[in-house]
């Protein structure tokens, strides 16, 4: 290989006679060179395809590359952005419609998005029995569990109401149990 030039590599093959060629050439023998091929062949088109070459190579690793990354976005906004953001969505609703009967839906891929949803939707369980229970103790005696003055007076008032509705009259019995604070701290309160 020779470069008779800067824009241009020469190669010269040898032709040399083997078995098959002593069949038509008889006065030859084996392993003579009977002429040569010369190939001149300019090193612009060399580099033409090389550049070609290394475009492709870089065309289709950036292909690769950009569906990697949609396949990881689409993956990371299916399974992880969107269960969060309904997750947010029900916190949202919880929070300003206080609305404790919204749960967060199963069906996350993602352990510990699923355990996150398991976890509220029982805070939430937890938030409705305690609220019952505040309920219940603001209109009932803890110790008797009779209607405590509070409910007293509001069912004071809806008997006023539905006796001027009906024009009837109604009568209110009051029972006072002398020195029974005397019992309560001797005996104790249950």
């Amino acid at each position: 290989m020779t470069f008779p030039d800067k824009n241009s590599i020469r190669y010269i093959f040898p032709v040399v006679a083997t078995r098959e060629c002593l069949a038509c050439h008889t006065q030859s023998h084996v392993g003579a060179v009977h002429g040569a091929i010369d190939i001149t062949y300019p090193i612009t088109s060399l580099k033409v395809s090389f550049d070609e070459v290394i475009n492709t190579i870089v065309a289709y690793t950036l292909i690769v590359i950009a569906l990697v990354f949609v396949i990881l976005y689409l993956k990371l906004r299916y399974l992880v952005v969107l269960p969060i953001a309904r997750l947010v969505g029900v916190m949202r609703s919880v929070t300003l419609d206080m609305d404790l009967n919204r749960r967060v839906a199963d069906g996350n891929w993602l352990v510990e998005l699923r355990h996150l949803g398991e976890y509220f939707n029982h805070l939430l369980q937890t938030v409705q029995e305690y609220n019952a229970k505040l309920e219940e103790l603001s209109v009932r005696d803890p110790l008797t569990g009779l209607y405590n003055r509070r409910k007293f007076h509001e069912f004071m008032r809806y008997e006023i109401i539905r006796a001027e509705r009906h024009n009837q009259g109604f009568s209110v019995i009051m029972i006072d149990l002398d020195n029974f604070k005397y019992i309560n701290d001797t005996f104790g309160h249950p």
